[in-house]
């Protein structure tokens, strides 16, 4: 990940902070997620813990 032409090297507590805000937006949201439209959220918010995993 690229901010202008700098590298982005979140801190590790700085991952973990955004993972934890990941799940936690989850765990409020699944179940007003309509049942059609399910895994497409799960796969988007499953993208967001891994981009935040890789740091």
């Amino acid at each position: 990940m690229r901010v202008g032409d700098k590298p982005l090297t979140p801190s590790c507590r700085s991952a973990e902070w955004g993972l934890k805000g990941v799940d936690q937006c989850w765990s409020q949201k699944e179940r007003f997620i309509k049942p059609a439209e399910k895994d497409e959220a799960l796969a988007a918010y499953d993208h967001a813990r891994k981009a935040y995993r890789s740091y």
